[in-house]
Formats: structure tokens, C-alpha cells, sequence
């Protein structure tokens, strides 16, 4: 997850409470699901509890960002702004804009899953997710942009800590999706920019019809209407596969495979132990 943006959608929180509730009552499990293939994906790719050697490898790294108290000043490259500056510690970077190990592990089930050719993250941030992107299918191309320089460094000197063969990019996110061939990638996770406009210009960008499968991950869809704004007009533009809402984190699973298209909120078993199938 890249640092926030000075100027971006404010986040409400009796919209984003009011939004989870609404969300919550018509979220469904695996007892609704009745798509082979989606069945597979939310009871495989979406269980956080196993472990891997690598992702105790990862989190040493993080223990050591909690660590480091010492000052970083970023480069605001967000929406609006292109020279504010923000200082921060490492430290405090990681607890709060860095990707939780929970939604970190799904990412690595996700490419581990899918096993994307072509990977892109929009918004390094200090490299955590990356890494667990890459852990889930080292045999990606993987590549990431991040806007600021401070973080892009800290986040490549992580990465050849790990021995990672990852792309990292040091260019606002427009500049490398207009400079790069971007609708070639097959999965990407795109964190940086939450507001609707950028939101749509990224998948506008990246979404390519002429691919047989795509995956798009859009985080903190409820961050704020515009962001809530921006995934239900992606959603409406999806006419093949599954979009799957799960608050945090909006998934396009795009694939021709399907005639038409399928759109659910799922929430796993455990939050919703009352659910048996007959809601949502």
C-alpha cells in the first residue's frame, strides 16, 4: 500500500460504517456459492491461515520497518499534488500505509492461484505486498511503480535483501502506464491514487478485453463514495467472469470462458456463521 496522497476522496466514517453494514447483510458465503470455480478460488485463495517459509521471511522485514524510528520524508506524487512533502518515520509508514499480513497472504494466494505471466503493482510503499506477490508465483514478471524516491529505494534495497528479481519503478503512476504497454498484464493490484478519476484511469489503462483472463485488485474500495463511485462503474463494464467485493478489497476475475458476468460480496463463514444460503 503506497502512502496516501495529501489531496484525495475523504474518507467518511459514517459512510464507510454505514456502507460495511450494508455490505454485511447482503455479503454471502461459501454455503451461497454454487460456481465451481468460484467455490475453488474463495475456499482456496482467499484461506489466510496457511503458512509458507517465505512469509516468515517477509515479515522479519517488516519487524524491522516497526523498528526504524528514524525520519522519511516523502514526496507527495498523489492526487493533485505534484512536490508536497510529508515527513514521516519508517516506522510509521508501516503500521499505517503498509498492506496488513492478512491481506498481504491473499495477494500471495491470489497470484499463487492464477500464476500471472505479467504482474503490475501500482504503489510500492516499502515493498511488503510486493514481496508477497512475488512469493506467490515467483515465476511472474512482476513489476512496481512508486512515486516517491525515499520509498522506491528503501523498497529495492528490501527486495535484493530477499533476492527478488522485481522491476520497481520510480515514475507517477500516469506516466508509466502511458509510457508502458500496460494492458499486457494478466494481474495486477493497483493501491496508491483513491479517488473515482484516477481510479477509472487506471483500469481504463490496464483492462484489455483482448486477454482471455485478467485479474484486477482495487483496494479500499469504501475509502470514499468517489472510490465506492469508481468500483460500481468498473463493475458495470465487466461482461465476462466474476467481480467479488469483500469491502476491503474489490477483485475483477475477467474471463471469456463465461458468456456473462457475476458480482457478489463475500465475507467468509466465520463473520457470517448465520448464513446458510438463503440470503444475498
Amino acid at each position: 500500500m503506497t502512502v496516501q496522497p495529501l489531496k484525495k476522496d475523504r474518507p467518511n466514517i459514517i459512510n464507510r460504517t454505514l456502507s460495511y453494514l450494508d455490505f454485511y447483510f447482503k455479503a454471502i458465503t461459501l454455503n451461497s456459492i454454487h460456481s465451481p470455480f468460484l467455490f475453488k478460488l474463495l475456499s482456496e485463495g482467499f484461506d489466510t491461515e496457511k503458512l509458507y517459509y517465505d512469509y516468515q521471511v517477509i515479515e522479519s522485514i517488516r519487524a524491522q520497518y516497526l523498528e526504524n524510528h528514524n525520519p522519511i520524508i516523502i514526496n507527495d506524487l498523489g492526487a493533485g499534488s505534484s512536490s508536497k512533502t510529508n515527513d514521516r518515520t519508517i516506522s510509521s509508514i508501516a503500521k499505517s500505509s503498509s498492506s496488513n499480513v492478512n491481506k498481504c497472504r491473499l495477494l500471495a494466494n491470489l497470484t499463487r492461484f492464477f500464476s500471472p505471466q505479467r504482474t503490475l503493482e501500482l504503489g510500492t510503499n516499502l515493498g511488503l505486498s510486493t514481496a508477497y506477490l512475488m512469493a506467490g508465483y515467483n515465476k511472474t514478471h512482476l513489476d512496481t511503480v512508486e512515486g516517491d524516491k525515499s520509498l522506491h529505494n528503501m523498497s529495492k534495497s528490501a527486495f535484493k535483501s530477499l533476492g527478488l528479481d522485481i522491476k520497481v519503478h520510480n515514475l507517477p503512476f500516469k506516466q508509466f502506464l502511458d509510457s508502458s504497454e500496460a494492458k499486457t498484464y494478466d494481474f495486477a493490484f493497483i493501491d496508491g491514487n483513491h479517488t473515482y478519476k484516477a481510479t477509472l484511469f487506471h483500469f481504463d489503462k490496464i483492462f484489455s478485453p483482448l486477454l482471455s483472463k485478467q485479474v484486477l485488485i482495487f483496494d479500499d474500495i469504501y475509502w470514499s463514495k468517489g472510490m465506492t463511485k469508481a468500483w460500481e462503474e468498473i463493475k458495470a463494464k465487466i461482461d465476462h467472469g466474476f467481480t467479488i467485493d469483500i469491502f476491503t478489497m474489490g477483485i475483477v476475475c475477467y474471463d471469456t470462458e463465461y458468456p456473462t458476468s457475476k458480482h457478489i460480496r463475500y465475507i467468509p463463514r466465520k463473520l457470517k456463521p448465520w448464513s446458510l444460503g438463503l440470503f444475498g
